[in-house]
């Protein structure tokens, strides 16, 4: 498959990153770049298709979460002014 060597190269990447005692906020760019090195630049294309399918689906949730929103406020009752409580 297309995604094993890039696999192979994620789970050599976590290992080099463990033994390195890499921790925290830096395992993620050192990740990306020895992936990237290992694979010699094919992971940067899985990245860049992996960015445009999350902003894809973050576009969709968003626009989903819009349309109840304004479902749920045509169904809402407004509430009457104090001028038309009488």
């Amino acid at each position: 498959s297309e995604a094993a060597p890039v696999e192979a190269a994620i789970h050599r990447a976590l290992q080099e990153a463990s033994e390195k005692g890499i921790r925290g906020n830096e395992v993620t760019p050192f990740l990306l770049e020895r992936v990237r090195q290992l694979t010699h630049g094919a992971s940067l294309q899985s990245n860049i298709a992996l960015i445009k399918n999350n902003a894809a689906v973050g576009a969709a949730i968003a626009c989903s979460l819009s349309s109840l929103k304004s479902l749920d406020r045509r169904r809402r009752p407004q509430a009457l002014l104090p001028s038309q409580a009488s």
